[in-house]
């Protein structure tokens, strides 16, 4: 392929229709416009000669030039031109290309590119397999890529239109987009919208926080298990246009699209179970839920007309669902023969021995179109006609269940309900009150309400230990005395009662328990918080260097210290200075040390000596 370096007019220069690449950022766009209109395009474009009318084989001029790749710096570098005083020329070079060289190469270069959207990336897949007969196996082989990788690209072609532009507009990131556009047409694929957006799952993020809950949930919805089917997954006359799953392109076997479910991660977490596993694996799984519906639909008929062609009286379809429910147990106009047999046995008996009474109880065989299994019945009002005893049938375990969990349903709505009505009421009176509470001066009696509201908010130490601060020796007794108290007493109290918990630090919660409210409240009343702790809490003094001669006498006196290494670590914990709360260099139990301090001072005068300040503040 020959190639001339030459400039070429950027007017001459017409963007490729073979192209994948569809979206181009602007911001991008504009900071390289920036830079091409002062340093000039760093690498030169790809382009080709165009011959736009195939009757005129011989090139003009005028006809200009297709862009192979180096699409995004014309477009900048016309930016440069029109708004920035750029070159009206960039350099390119000129190589002679078929169709199919330059679709190559221009795949090449857009698997280079980190930023290349994973849907135009499939598009110039499809360009090359629909144009130029590449198969998609020759794809992966030419490009390095696996075949999955291949595959899913080429399957995000075949999501619907509203995937497509949400993936191309940052909305779902292509593992969420491929996840759906699995799903084989697009009545399955806004379905299965309809199910991610039912579970709250959020897409806004691109998906990639929730792509394993997108996996998980539609691989549970939208696909089966094949060995599981009530039909024959080998049999191709089902039917004749899906053909036998086992070749089938739809089985998870077979498609490299859903190399996820035939061959699932088994890596297992740290305690022994897997982390991704999802409800249907394995290579037997369908992928095509319609066609699975429809070979279902088809097995059910053909057992049913080989029924009706041996004498039964099959009941079948929509009237069979309504016959009998998800656990297989006949209801309705029905009764399962196996409960009255007996019963239609004495009927049967009774009309042979009078002459000209015909046996008026039918028999019928009902097909479970849920399981392909049958039961055969009769019905209700014919047994009562003949005479017959119809008495309920037992439920099943699981039929117990589902009836008393609809009971137990009803009950809670009915509750719901109830509580809501009552709930209107309350907050009625509540409204009520309020209303004739405007303009009165609060009373002791509200005080107390306040009071008794904030005091039980407080966890069982923060309200020992108020019982105590109030020379009380239990939480009862200062239940008791509340509504002997002042209004104004029981206001301090109820604030008291709002900022124990901050106040009482417990060695384990030391560094990460915060007192905002507490210093807040300081604050607000003038006191001064550091001037306390400054108060209770004096700095540690520094010790003194030792001088020359005591270093050296106890250097000489180091071996028999030695002898007593036992004792070393008491008197070095003697000789240290006094604790400070936080410090990092203080022992384990500084904490504990300093708790105590603090508790001593904080009682200092004793709880009844407080009770009086506090009586006294307000006399």
């Amino acid at each position: 392929m020959d190639e001339t370096l030459i400039r070429i007019n950027l007017d001459l220069l017409h963007e490729s229709p073979f192209n994948p690449r569809r979206t181009f950022q602007e911001t991008g766009l504009r900071e390289l416009a920036v830079d091409i209109a002062q340093v000039d395009v760093h690498t030169p474009l790809t382009v080709r000669r165009r011959f736009p009318n195939p009757l005129f084989p011989e090139y003009d001029p005028q006809d200009g030039y297709e862009i192979v790749y180096g699409h995004r710096r014309s477009r900048a570098a016309k930016i440069a031109r029109d708004e920035l005083a750029g070159k009206p020329d960039v350099l390119c070079r000129v190589r002679d290309l078929t169709d199919e060289q330059a679709k190559r190469l221009q795949l090449s270069e857009n698997l280079q590119r980190q930023d290349v959207h994973p849907i135009e990336e499939a598009e110039g897949f499809d360009a090359l397999m629909r144009d130029h007969g590449v198969t998609a196996d020759e794809l992966a082989e030419q490009t390095g890529k696996s075949r999955s990788y291949v595959y899913g690209r080429l399957k995000l072609l075949q999501a619907c239109k509203q995937i497509r532009d949400a993936c191309l507009a940052g909305d779902i990131g292509s593992e969420v987009a491929l996840l759906i556009a699995r799903l084989r047409t697009d009545k399955l694929q806004e379905k299965a919208l309809g199910y991610i957006k039912g579970k709250f799952i959020d897409l806004e993020d691109g998906g990639s926080d929730s792509c394993r809950s997108v996996q998980r949930l539609l691989n549970e919805r939208f696909t089966l298990e094949l060995d599981k089917a009530m039909f024959d997954p080998a049999d191709d006359t089902l039917v004749p246009l899906a053909g036998a799953c086992t070749t089938c392109p739809k089985r998870s076997g077979n498609a490299p699209e859903f190399s996820d479910v035939a061959n699932p991660d088994m890596t297992k977490g740290k305690h022994g179970y897997r982390r991704h596993e999802l409800a249907h694996e394995g290579e037997d799984v369908c992928t095509d839920p319609d066609c699975f519906d429809a070979k279902k639909r088809a097995h059910l008929k053909r057992a049913a007309d080989a029924m009706t062609a041996s004498g039964k009286v099959v009941v079948d379809g929509n009237k069979a669902r309504q016959a009998i429910d998800a656990h297989g147990n006949v209801k309705g106009a029905y009764i399962a023969l196996k409960d009255v047999k007996a019963e239609v046995a004495r009927i049967k008996k009774e009309r042979k021995t009078l002459a000209g009474l015909p046996v008026v109880i039918e028999t019928v065989t009902i097909q479970d179109p849920r399981t392909g299994k049958t039961v055969e019945a009769v019905k209700r009002e014919d047994l009562k006609a003949s005479g017959g005893k119809v008495t309920e049938p037992k439920l099943s375990g699981n039929a117990q269940w589902e009836r008393q969990r609809q009971i137990d349903k009803a009950r809670r709505d009915a509750d719901i309900e109830k509580a809501k009505a009552e709930t209107k009421v309350r907050l009625a009176i509540l409204d009520r009150t309020l209303a004739a509470m405007v303009g009165q001066p609060r009373t002791a009696v509200e005080m107390l309400w306040i009071a008794q509201a904030a005091f039980a908010g407080c966890d069982y130490g923060s309200s020992n230990a108020l019982a105590e601060r109030h020379g009380l020796k239990s939480i009862d007794e200062l239940k008791k005395v509340l509504g002997q108290w002042t209004p104004d007493r029981l206001a301090l109290f109820a604030i008291e009662s709002v900022l124990i918990d901050q106040a009482m630090v417990d060695h384990y919660e030391l560094k990460r328990k915060k007192a905002e409210n507490l210093l807040h409240a300081a604050e607000h009343y003038g006191v001064d918080a550091e001037a306390v702790r400054a108060e209770l809490q004096p700095p540690a003094q520094p010790a003194s260097t030792p001088s020359t001669a005591a270093r050296a006498k106890k250097k000489a006196k180091a071996a028999p210290a030695k002898k007593s290494a036992k004792a070393a670590p008491a008197a070095k914990k003697a000789k240290r200075g006094p604790l400070v709360l936080g410090d990092p260099a203080a022992p384990d139990d500084a904490g504990l040390a300093a708790e105590k301090q603090t508790d001593d001072a904080g009682v200092a005068g004793g709880s009844d000596a407080q009770a009086d300040l506090l009586e006294g503040a307000h006399a």
